[in-house]
């Protein structure tokens, strides 16, 4: 790695809105950045760490958001005080960006071909064929096996990993000086999550430009950094040589943070429930979809059973595609099956029609994985949270005064009911989502992937508060999650799917210590960073039953 300052940034503040829970989103940040390095920045959800990713860029929303003081200096240039047109003329072409949520980053009415043509006709002179032919070898480059076939084809036609290696492709278009990863693996399945990490290092390597890479993953940090930047509420409160930061954390934040990362959990002891009565039951559900008439079906759930016995917590893990969601959403009759049997206790639920669906519905709640999307931005947390108990002809005393409790139980407390959504943190809005499931007092609670958006505090707080609400009102759980260190940590049976089948199934110490189907472990080799936390015993038998070290030597 060359000793020489590609970036540096001195001292940079950057203002927020007047009425914030603090003045500034950074503050006094001084880093540098040198060619073929890897930084990875990591913290809390609030950190300022997207702030300074997108200082870099020149993309804050100012007037809301502005630096006030500090300096970015690149090639000689304060990024701060530098012309919109010069900025832009940067933007792309040194210093590219590859953002959290390439859905949300992508014009969903243009295809990919076309915005990924945009780059070149703004910063190069070429012609069209010369273009499409860039364009085709970066895709080849990141993987993608017919480019031709997605440059024709439209965000909502990809996969998350396809359409984060289109992104990918796009950033590296006219091959940059400096990579801004912001958050690009958080909502991926970890075998693509381990794709894309051994891609943008592989890159990196070859092209030897720089990377920033923000994540709250220390198992991503651990496959990837050279050093580590550490920031809380604003400010950079270690930064160092990768090895030192994560064996010999010097500061409390950093220590904090890293005990809340859950760990891989290969053993010990699980209450047995194989006594107990079932409280769901499926038997043989299948679903199949189709893009049009003439098309081929695509089989979401094929054959699919599972039992879930009372008290016990059911995972369900897998890649994206692979139906976990179609799953859990057919049991909650949010999606109607082409076959099979779903019975909740001794109720057929796909035998029920409209009303009495809607009595049933009392006892089988739902946990989704965005909070801010399944909650409603306009009414206030004590309606959201009371809505069902007043729909089941609960009077309104009686279900404010049970919301109070739930809103108590779930961390939060009773004022927290005059307050909107937005007003609170991810984590927050998760709490509030689990007391509205939790208010009708559900015998089965569907969780769809409920931590995967939360940084590693927040996620340890909410899956704490799940462990500990399971064992006081002994409900039933189905866990969907494609991190399969919180399945370790949260279930007592695992389920492994692909491709609409479960291919294993079994206590869940037994599916991750000792893994039957070949599938099972690519998913574990595919975790980022397992090696680093095993002990040498636990590291014997991973390499005993064949589990590669990590993603960077495996494809997962």
């Amino acid at each position: 790695m060359s000793t020489k300052t590609l970036l540096e940034v001195d001292n940079l503040s950057v203002t927020l809105p007047a009425g914030g829970d603090r003045e500034f989103a950074v503050t006094d940040l001084s880093c540098t950045l040198c060619p073929n390095e890897i930084l990875c920045v990591v913290g809390e959800s609030g950190s300022g760490k997207s702030v300074f990713a997108r200082s870099i860029m020149g993309l804050l929303p100012v007037p809301r958001l502005r630096v006030s003081g500090g300096s970015i200096r690149f090639d000689g240039q304060d990024l701060v005080n530098v012309a919109p047109s010069e900025m832009r003329r940067i933007r792309g072409n040194k210093i590219s960006m590859i953002f959290q949520e390439p859905m949300t980053a992508l014009n969903p009415l243009i295809r990919v071909g076309k915005q990924m043509e945009e780059v070149l006709c703004v910063h190069a002179s070429m012609g069209r064929e010369e273009r499409r032919s860039l364009i085709t070898g970066r895709l080849q480059r990141v993987g993608i096996t017919d480019p031709e076939r997605l440059l024709r084809s439209y965000p909502h036609e990809l996969s998350g990993g396809q359409r984060q290696r289109a992104m990918i492709a796009m950033a590296l278009l006219l091959e940059p000086r400096i990579l801004v990863a912001d958050e690009p693996t958080t909502a991926l399945d970890v075998t693509t999550q381990a794709k894309i990490l051994r891609l943008i290092k592989d890159i990196q390597a070859s092209s030897h430009m720089a990377v920033i890479f923000i994540t709250h993953d220390f198992g991503v940090v651990a496959e990837l950094a050279d050093r580590v930047a550490v920031m809380q509420q604003g400010r950079l409160v270690e930064i160092g040589n990768a090895k030192d930061v994560l064996e010999h954390p010097s500061h409390p934040y950093t220590r904090s943070l890293m005990e809340a990362v859950p760990r891989m959990k290969f053993r010990g002891p699980r209450t047995s429930f194989d006594k107990a009565p079932a409280v769901l039951s499926a038997q043989a559900l299948c679903k199949a979809y189709r893009a049009s008439r003439r098309s081929q079906p695509v089989h979401a759930l094929k054959d699919v059973s599972l039992r879930i016995r009372r008290g016990e917590a059911v995972g369900v893990v897998g890649e994206s595609g692979s139906g976990k969601s179609t799953l859990a959403r057919s049991i909650a009759r949010l999606v109607d099956v082409d076959a099979g049997q779903i019975l909740l206790g001794d109720t057929d639920l796909l035998r029920l029609e409209r009303e009495p669906l809607r009595e049933i519905r009392s006892k089988l709640q739902m946990v989704f994985q965005d909070p801010f999307a399944s909650l409603d931005p306009r009414c206030k947390v004590g309606f959201t949270v009371a809505e069902g108990l007043l729909a089941h002809g609960e009077t309104e005393e009686n279900a404010m005064r049970r919301t109070d409790e739930l809103l108590s139980l779930v961390g939060l407390g009773p004022d927290a009911k005059h307050r909107f959504p937005h007003e609170f943190s991810g984590g927050q809005r998760q709490r509030i989502a689990i007391a509205r499931a939790l208010a009708l007092g559900p015998e089965l609670l569907i969780a769809d992937e409920p931590v995967s958006a939360l940084d590693v505090s927040m996620q340890a707080q909410v899956l704490k508060l799940l462990a500990d609400i399971k064992e006081r009102l002994h409900f039933s759980m189905l866990f969907i999650t494609h991190d399969l260190r919180v399945a370790s940590q949260v279930c007592d049976y695992i389920c492994v799917m692909r491709n609409g089948e479960i291919v294993e199934h079994g206590q869940t110490q037994d599916v991750f210590a000792d893994p039957r189907h070949e599938y099972t472990r690519e998913l574990l080799s595919a975790v980022p960073g397992l090696a680093h936390e095993l002990s040498a015993a636990e590291q014997t038998c991973m390499a005993r039953i064949g589990i590669a070290r990590s993603p960077s030597t495996s494809e997962g």
